[in-house]
């Protein structure tokens, strides 16, 4: 399956891609329940890159280690075969030239100076997003990651309800 998603801000926050993944990899299960499955997508924002970081255990590229060599074929295969054009497969990246510009999410010069290192790490790995390059990120949907997401789900709805004036 491949998804293009853009998620209105006032939608944000909400769950709304997780319970897609969870709901798919269920699914999945169902129909091949020893089949492993993985989602490939492009982080053309570093709020999409952030949000693999902060809602999976095991995710790539990470700035924990080197991807697997395997994990970079997986990544190179669903780009050739979905026809994508400009793809850089050493850097990652879908090369967009400044066709592609984006409105929010565009790491910034203080975002490039703060002391968060996934954020550091999205800028080093797409110094050429202001132009639209996306980067290309792959994990698996295994149980560490869904109950990490399901847990990280859980945390948000309970900080949600605390915050709510009664």
């Amino acid at each position: 399956y491949f998804l293009y998603a853009d998620i209105d801000p006032p939608f944000r926050s909400r769950n709304v891609v997780q319970r897609i993944f969870l709901s798919r990899r269920l699914t999945q299960l169902l129909h091949h329940p020893i089949r492993p499955s993985f989602v490939v997508y492009s982080a053309s924002t570093w709020l999409s890159y952030l949000w693999m970081c902060r809602n999976l255990a095991e995710y790539w590229p990470r700035r924990s280690g080197d991807t697997p060599a395997a994990i970079g074929r997986l990544a190179d295969s669903v780009v050739r075969r979905l026809g994508i054009e400009d793809w850089d497969r050493d850097g990652g990246l879908l090369r967009r030239h400044g066709r592609l510009r984006y409105r929010e999410g565009v790491v910034s010069e203080a975002e490039r100076r703060s002391k968060d290192p996934d954020l550091c790490f999205y800028a080093e790995r797409n110094p050429r997003q202001r132009e639209g390059d996306s980067l290309v990120c792959v994990f698996p949907l295994h149980l560490r990651n869904m109950i990490r997401m399901v847990t990280r789900m859980i945390a948000r709805l309970l900080a949600q309800h605390r915050s709510r004036p009664r």
